[in-house]
C-alpha cells in the first residue's frame, strides 16, 4: 500500500467535493459568517466524513479517484479553522479502496474506515487505518474472509479500543449480514457477530452504549414491513444480540446515523 503526500492542490478546480462550515458561537465568526473551498481534480472525489479536530480544524475524509496509485483511494485533509489546507495524505493500492468513515481518537490520531480491494481473491475487505496527529500512517489492518466485507463506521472504545460495523458476505445467514467487529487498540480482532437473514443486511453507524454494551443501525432485506427497512441491533459489551427492531413502510427505508 502506498503512502505518500500529494505536492500541493489547487483550490478552485473542476471537479472535487464541497465543504461548507457556517459558525455561530460567541468565539467564532459572527453570525452569516462562512467559508467555502473545493477540493478535487479531473476526476471523481467525494467527501465521506468531515470531523472537527481538537485544535479547532476539521479533517476531511474522502475517496478520490484524482490522486493515488490506483482507480480508488483513501484520501483526507487536516484544515485549519478557516478550511485552509494544513495538509493532505492518500493511502491505497493498484486496485479500489474507498473510505467511509474518519474519526478523531483519544491520542488525537485517527481512525479512518473503509474497504480495500483483496486483488488475488478480487473481493474486499473491511479496511481500518490508524494515523499520528499529522496524517501519517501507524499501522493498518484488513478484516474479512473469502466474500465481500464493507467498513461504514468506526468508534472508540471506552478502553481505548475500536469498534466498527459494515457488512460481509463471508459468514452469517445470507448474502450479506450486518457485521460487529471489535478489536483492541492495536487493531487486533477481538470478536465479531453477525445479524440478518437471507436477503441484504448491512451496518451504517455504530456507537457504544453506557452499560459498554453496543448499538448499531443499518438496513435489512430480511425482515420488516418493506422492500428493506430500517435496522437498529442492540448488543450487549461482547456482541451477543439483545434485542433487534426495524422501521419502515412498504417501500424503501433506511438508517444511517446514531
Amino acid at each position: 500500500m502506498s503512502n505518500y503526500k500529494i505536492p500541493s492542490i489547487p483550490i478552485a478546480l473542476l471537479l472535487g467535493f464541497f465543504v461548507y462550515w457556517s459558525c455561530n458561537s460567541p468565539t467564532g465568526p459572527s453570525p452569516g459568517e462562512s467559508f467555502s473551498h473545493i477540493f478535487g481534480d479531473t476526476k471523481y472525489d467525494a467527501g465521506f466524513a468531515a470531523v472537527q479536530t481538537f485544535d479547532g480544524g476539521y479533517l476531511i475524509g474522502a475517496t478520490t479517484f484524482s490522486y493515488g496509485s490506483g482507480y480508488a483511494d483513501f484520501w483526507i485533509l487536516k484544515l485549519d479553522q478557516f478550511g485552509n489546507v494544513q495538509g493532505n495524505r492518500v493511502f491505497g493500492g493498484a486496485d479500489w479502496d474507498r473510505l467511509k468513515a474518519a474519526r478523531q481518537v483519544s491520542d488525537a490520531g485517527f481512525v479512518l474506515l473503509g474497504y480495500t480491494t483483496v486483488t488475488a481473491a478480487d473481493n474486499t475487505d473491511m479496511w481500518l487505518i490508524k494515523t499520528n496527529s499529522g496524517t501519517s500512517r501507524e499501522w493498518h489492518a484488513t478484516y474479512g474472509g473469502s466474500g465481500n466485507e464493507v467498513g461504514w463506521d468506526i468508534r472508540e472504545t471506552f478502553d481505548g479500543g475500536y469498534i466498527m460495523v459494515g457488512s460481509t458476505e463471508s459468514t452469517g445467514a445470507g448474502g450479506s449480514d450486518l457485521w460487529l467487529v471489535r478489536t483492541d487498540f492495536s487493531g487486533q480482532e477481538l470478536w465479531s457477530s453477525t445479524f440478518g437473514g437471507s436477503g441484504y443486511d448491512a451496518g451504517m453507524a455504530v456507537l457504544q452504549t453506557a452499560d459498554s454494551g453496543f448499538v448499531a443501525a443499518g438496513v435489512t432485506a430480511s425482515t420488516g414491513a418493506g422492500e428493506m427497512d430500517g435496522y437498529l441491533v442492540r448488543t450487549d459489551r461482547v456482541g451477543v444480540k439483545l434485542w433487534s427492531k426495524t422501521f419502515g413502510g412498504s417501500v424503501e427505508d433506511s438508517l444511517f446515523a446514531l
